[in-house]
């Protein structure tokens, strides 16, 4: 059995959240394989972050923002600042800038397009910030 078959099922058999983000953090393993229960933990979360694909960080900002993994000016922030702003990174990810602008807009908002996630006020600076970056990019 390939090796991340292997490190998939240690996860899915993790019972504590220091082994998660262990394995998470050794493996490049993907939020798509982390129990639910370990997914509002912001240390996974920080685990996940920097190999994390550019669709799968725009796609779970607001996630990330609800849970407190961004804060204002804080180093998760910045890695996302970083990454939206580096205009290679985005076309090497083959990223449509109008994919970004609504998803920007939808966590402006204040709530998630599908789910029930909210971020409250103070949360959306965050958010603001993000949105900001991607300007000088044209988009």
């Amino acid at each position: 059995m390939p090796e991340i078959v292997d490190r998939v099922l240690d996860v899915r058999q993790a019972e504590d959240v220091e082994t998660v983000r262990s394995l998470v953090r050794e493996h490049n393993l993907p939020r798509e394989v982390i129990p639910t229960e370990f997914l509002n933990d912001v240390g996974v979360w920080e685990a996940m972050l920097p190999k994390m694909p550019m669709t799968a960080m725009i796609r779970n900002l607001g996630k990330m923002t609800s849970i407190g993994v961004l804060k204002d000016w804080n180093e998760n922030t910045n890695t996302v600042l970083s990454k939206l702003g580096d205009s290679e990174i985005l076309k090497k990810a083959r990223i449509h800038p109008l994919s970004i602008l609504v998803a920007l807009n939808t966590y402006a908002s204040g709530q998630g397009f599908r789910g029930s996630l909210q971020c409250n006020q103070s949360q959306r600076s965050s958010m603001l910030l993000i949105k900001l970056s991607i300007y000088p990019l044209g988009m």
